[in-house]
Formats: structure tokens, sequence, C-alpha cells
């Protein structure tokens, strides 16, 4: 073998061309080791020049070329060269996480708030220095402490627009009940015959059609005058005060020093202050009388996958569809218990396991529209946030959670050298894009399938739920073997071997509160209390966690039983990805896609394939395409079938601080960056994004300062592109 190439001097077509002779002589060690010993710089030119020359490859050298890319996407994410690191026994150098800070919650009553410089008055050193540190906990005393500043918000118009919740609970006949259709022709639904749309040009008063185009989380901006800022920030330190005084047992007057020195470098600061807001009233109250006449005439309400939005419905059409699901499918029944009964019953269960019940009602139930369907839907969701049985439901969901996990180590294990996974669950696109990766190692994309469960929450038979679930929980103490499961006050479970928290429950605690909590789902509608004797209500909070575990069950069944009987579908299932309701397996053929729909799960369940071509589909916000035995991805928004303008972003007039808007730029960089596996797919999504922000009056220079410092941060997402970005590209 002749000597490598000098690093140092050579150019990438040499160091590969010497990489081809150390393959063809089946030396892959030297392979690896020439390019772990390049620089990181190097090693993005290397796999920059493969990438680009790898069409023009024979079909063994084309293998040589995509371990070459891999390697320098292994490689490339370093900060440093392997031969400096071995050289000068380099420590990575994390960035440090300040345990030692404490937040200071301040009303955000007014946009001057953010250039105030709150944070750093807070830290002022004249004032840190009478700061009781001695009388309050360790942390105080760390000389890293630090205070922070976190905002509080004001209300958002949400709650002065939306009208669903005082008609579902009233207990007027519904044949009182008026339809004025007749006068918004031009948005009746041919489907139905009536006004259901969220387009927002139904509103005729002009004021109230620009402010619903800002969404349902805008919050007005009004003016306040100083000394109302004065004396609100003033207001919440007090209150800040309070609180610390009480939790560690001391005396406000303590922190008197402290509060007087921030306050008095602070109010120069606030009257000397630039105005941001003259108006001195909102658009919901000087436009009430026309608010109240569309509240009359439509049920205002959210729409499914776009909760900002504001959708119409007929108040009559919204009000005979919900009765009809109650009343007219099989999955409810009329309850003769009164509200009182049924909640003194949940009293008295979540008694014996000191559950507390914080709110004495039963849920109610509403529904949104479904706009992004090619027919007209609707989900139905039982609001249980103030309801007598949310507590239990959300240890219960913390309970699935762990089981969750604890199955997935357990199938991890026990499938690790049999080439099969019975463990389908995802919780985001990771999964699917790694397992999509590893298939194209091999360039054997062939086909792509997505498959749906039609009505899950609603088919979900009581029966088989307890049933499944209950061995399950059995299952996974006998793996453990712990007997407690306990919960702390944010519903996060842990497995325990004793127990000592305020909640430790044992397997059969476990099995007879989901027991309760499936024979006890109520809602009410219209002074009608219904018992649902099918499946579970969207708006509980364990339902996710059940419907999961329930589904899982039967993969987990069948995925053992084929591998037991040795049937190679296995192999062929070992890539599928679940999340809910959603399925998608890579590389299955049409008898693979007869058994996914007919002989997992129960009959009970309606699994329909929702791709019309098995090149191409759609799953969670991946669009997923196959081309020359690869797959391709890029971002895949559902807010783009809508027919009219989704609104997804914070608007900057808002009354919200401007700064720690900017993250959400950030952060649909990286979901775009790593839903994109082409550059030109990336590029033009980033465009589409900066140019939406825009129209929610963000700003365009700031938008590219954090795109270059997006940029030059190189995360893997970015590397990977072997692409060398510019904001030029953006423009």
């Amino acid at each position: 073998t002749s000597p490598p190439p000098n690093p140092n001097n050579s150019n990438p077509n040499t160091t590969l061309s010497y990489i081809v002779k150390l393959f063809k002589e089946g030396n892959l060690r030297a392979c690896r080791a020439l390019i772990c010993n390049l620089k990181k710089h190097q090693v993005i030119g290397l796999g920059s020049f493969t990438s680009n020359n790898i069409g023009n490859a024979t079909t063994d050298i084309k293998i040589c070329y995509l371990i070459v890319i891999d390697l320098c996407n292994h490689f490339k994410t370093r900060s440093i060269s392997f031969l400096d690191f071995k050289k000068h026994n380099f420590k990575v150098n994390k960035k440090p996480v300040n345990k030692y800070s404490e937040f200071v919650p301040i009303n955000f009553v007014s946009k001057e708030l953010e250039y105030f410089g709150l944070n750093c008055i807070l830290n002022d050193s004249d004032a840190m220095k009478v700061f009781p540190f001695k009388d309050l906990s360790k942390k105080f005393s760390n000389p890293q402490f630090r205070f922070s500043t976190c905002f509080k918000y004001e209300k958002s118009i949400r709650a002065d627009v939306t009208n669903y919740k005082e008609h579902i609970l009233s207990n007027e006949p519904i044949s009182n009940v008026n339809c004025f259709c007749s006068h918004y022709s031009d948005f009746i639904d041919p489907s139905v015959g009536h006004v259901i749309t969220g387009n927002v040009d139904i509103v005729k008063n002009n004021k109230l059609r620009k402010l619903f185009k800002k969404g349902y989380t805008y919050i007005e901006p009004v003016y306040k005058n100083k000394f109302a800022i004065f004396r609100s920030v003033k207001s919440d330190l007090h209150r800040y005060i309070k609180s610390l005084a009480t939790k560690y047992s001391v005396s406000t007057k303590l922190f008197d020093g402290w509060r007087a020195i921030v306050l008095d470098t602070l109010k120069p600061k606030i009257f000397s202050s630039k105005i941001f807001c003259k108006r001195n009233q909102t658009v919901i109250s000087t436009e009430f009388e026309d608010l109240n006449v569309l509240k009359e005439h439509f049920i205002m309400t959210s729409v499914d996958k776009a909760s900002n939005n504001v959708s119409f419905v007929c108040k009559k059409y919204y009000l005979d569809n919900l009765l009809h699901e109650l009343s007219s499918t099989r999955t409810y029944q009329v309850s003769t218990d009164s509200e009182e009964d049924i909640v003194r019953r949940h009293v008295q269960f979540c008694k014996k396991f000191k559950i507390p019940v914080n709110d004495l009602s039963v849920p109610f139930m509403h529904m949104l529209p479904k706009f992004h369907k090619p027919t007209l839907d609707f989900r139905y969701i039982a609001a249980g946030v103030k309801s007598s049985t949310k507590v239990l439901s959300k240890i219960l969901s913390g309970v699935f959670k762990l089981l969750g996990t604890t199955l997935k180590y357990q199938d991890n294990f026990n499938f690790k050298f049999l080439n099969a996974s019975g463990y389908w669950i995802v919780d985001n696109k990771d999964r699917v894009t790694s397992n999509l990766n590893y298939l194209n190692n091999a360039c054997s994309a062939k086909s792509v399938y997505s498959f749906d469960f039609k009505k899950l929450y609603t088919n979900l038979p009581h029966d088989k739920l307890i049933e499944k679930l209950s061995s399950l929980v059995k299952l996974c103490f006998k793996e453990k073997k712990l007997d407690f499961i306990s919960i702390n006050d944010q519903f996060k479970a842990r497995w325990s071997g004793v127990n000592k928290t305020k909640w430790s429950f044992t397997c059969s605690d476990l099995i007879d509160m989901f027991k309760f909590l499936m024979d006890n789902i109520y809602v009410k509608f219209r002074g009608v209390i219904y018992r649902q004797v099918i499946g579970i209500p969207m708006g509980c909070d364990c339902a996710s966690q059940v419907a999961d575990l329930f589904l899982y069950w039967y993969e987990h069944n069948y995925i053992t039983l084929q591998v037991n009987n040795k049937n190679p579908v296995v192999h062929t299932l070992k890539h599928a990805s679940r999340y809910i309701d959603d399925l998608t397996t890579p590389n299955i053929d049409n008898k693979t896609v007869d058994i996914i729909c007919n002989d997992i799960y129960p009959a009970e369940l309606k699994i329909i394939v929702t791709n019309s071509s098995n090149l191409s589909t759609t799953f969670l916000d991946l669009d997923i395409n196959i081309l020359n035995n690869r797959f391709y991805t890029k971002l895949y928004d559902k807010r783009r079938d809508f027919s009219f303008k989704v609104v997804t972003f914070p608007n900057l007039r808002s009354n919200v601080p401007v700064k720690p808007s900017y993250g959400v730029f950030v952060g649909e960089l990286y979901r775009i960056c790593k839903s994109s596996s082409v550059v030109t797919e990336f590029i033009h999504d980033v465009k589409l994004l900066i140019d939406k922000l825009i129209t929610q009056n963000f700003e365009r220079k700031i938008l590219h300062r954090y795109l270059k410092l997006f940029i030059n941060s190189q995360p893997a997402c970015i590397l990977r592109h072997w692409h060398s970005f510019t904001v030029n590209d953006f423009m």
C-alpha cells in the first residue's frame, strides 16, 4: 500500500482516491482511521465532494462512497479533530446550567416593561447586599445565584370571543334556538345547508374582522400611564416577597431594604420611558354591540389543528349536531344519576387514595370543526379542565407514561437481536427519520404506507380496555419487581420499593383506579347527563396514553407470536411507527397492508390506508417521497390545506415581549431543518416562514440576524446537507 496523503496538503479528490484504493484492498479500518484524523473543515470538504460525485460512481465504488459519506456525517459534528483531542487531552465543555436562579413573576401590563432591564435591576449589587440570603435556603447563598424575570401575560381575546360554553350549559330547549344562516348566504356550507366557516370575512365590522385575523391568543395593548405601570410592578414584588416569607417562615420586613433599592432604581426608568401604546380602549369594548350580534347568530369556537383561528358555526346546527352525537350513537347513554350523586361518588372513591377533588362538576361536551378534511367533520371533546375526576386522570396519565417507558426498554432488549420491533409508539418524528435514513443507506426504498384509525377514541370497548391495560400493569410490576409507583405534585411517576410519598400506589390500586375511571366517564349537555359506555373522551388527561397502550398490547402480542413462528413479516414491520391513531410503515407489500388492516387489531377498530400512492405519504409533520430507491422528506404542515389563512405565530403588535417572540423563529428553523432531506426544500420552507412572520410584524433584518446565528452554530441538521449556507440563500 502506498503512503497515505498528507492531510494538511491533500485535496478531497486525492483523499477520496486513496480511500477507494484502501476499500478495494478490504482495509476498512484504515479508511475509518484516515477520515477520523482529518480536521473538521477537511471532513466537511471530503463529504461534500463525495456526495457531489456519487452519481458518477460504479455500483461497487458507490458502496465505498456511501461509507465515506456516513463516516463524514459522524465525524463532522466534532468541535476539534481527534489528533488535537488526543494531543491536548481536551474535555468537552458543556454549557453550564444555572441551578441557582429564582424567577420573579411580573405582570406584563405594558410593552415598556421589556426595556427597563428588570433582571439587571433585581441583581443590582447594592440591592443584593441587603437581600436576606442567610435567612433563606442554601440556593440563595450560592455565588452563582441570580434573579430572573418571568412575565405573566394579560388576558387574550379568546375569553371575550368564544361563546360555546354558555350555550352548551344552558337549559333552554334547542327548539327555541333560531337559525340566521339566510343572512350569510355566501358562507353556507352546501353539504349541511348551514354556515360553517373559518373565513373571517363573514364579520362585517371592519375593526372586529381585523382583530379576529390576529387570532385568539392576541392580547390587545391598552395605554397604561406610568404610575399604573410602577404600581403594578410594586404590587408584583410585594406578592413575591410575601410568597418567599411564607415559604421560609420569615418576616416580610427582612426584604424591605432590597425592595426599596429595586423600586428606587426602577422608578426613574419608568417615568423617563417612551410610551408604546396610546389607545385607551380595546376593540372588544368599543365594538361590543356588533360582537354580541355575532354571538347571537353563531357559536364561535376554535378550529381543529388551528386552535388560534376563529370559526363560525350556525348555533342551531352546532347544538343539533352535538345532541345527535350524544343521543343517536351507541357511544353514550342518558344517565339517571344527578350531577350531585355522580360527584359524591367520585369524592368518596378518591378519598380512599388521598386524591383531592378540586372541582365538583362533570365535564361538558363541545366540538371543533375539521376544515382540513376533504369532507366536513368534527372533533368531539369533553372539557374536563374543571371536573371531579381531573386529578385522578392526571395521576393515571403519569402512571401510564411510566409504564410506556418501561415497556419500551423491555421490548428493545427482548427484540434486539431478532431483527424485529414490538414497540411502535413514537412521540415525534425522530424515530421515523432514523428508520428512513437506515433504509437509505442500502438504497432500498420501495414503498411507504400510512394508516389511520377511524374514530379511535370512541370505538375502544371498555371491557377490553380494562382487561388489556390491567394485564400490562401487572406485567410491568412483575418485570420491575417493585411494589409501588410514586407520583409527585407535578404528576410525574417513578418506580419505588417503599411507600413514603403522598401518592404511592400498588398494582391493585392502579387497576382499581383505572376501572373506576372507565365506569365513571360522564359529560353534560343542555342540562342532561350522559355516560360514555364505549371509548374514552378526548380531553381526558390519560386518553392518549390509554389508547397508545391498548394498541401496543395487540402490536406486541402479534409480533411476539410471529417471532415464535419464525414468520418473516416481523422483519418487514420492524420500521413501523405509530403516533396514537396514525401509523406509517416503509417497505411493505400488499399482503402486509392486509395484515395491518385485518389481523393485528381488534374487530371494533376500523383502519384505513390514507395515502393514494405507495411512493409518497405524510406522517406527523413529514412529507415522505420515494425517488431512485431513496426516501426524501420535507416539512408537511396540515394547516396549508385550509381554505383560509391560518394564524400560527404570535403577532408582535400584541401585548407580549418582542425579544422572546423571535425564539419561535429559531424553533421553527430546527423543525424545518430536521424535516428536510433536500437543501432546496429547506431553503424554500424557510423563505415561506420568513414571509409569514413578516405579516405578523416581525422585522426582516432581525430574522436574518437570528438565521445567521443559527447557520453559524452549525447544528447537526444543518451539517448533514453538505451545503455552505449563507443568509443570501434565503433572500
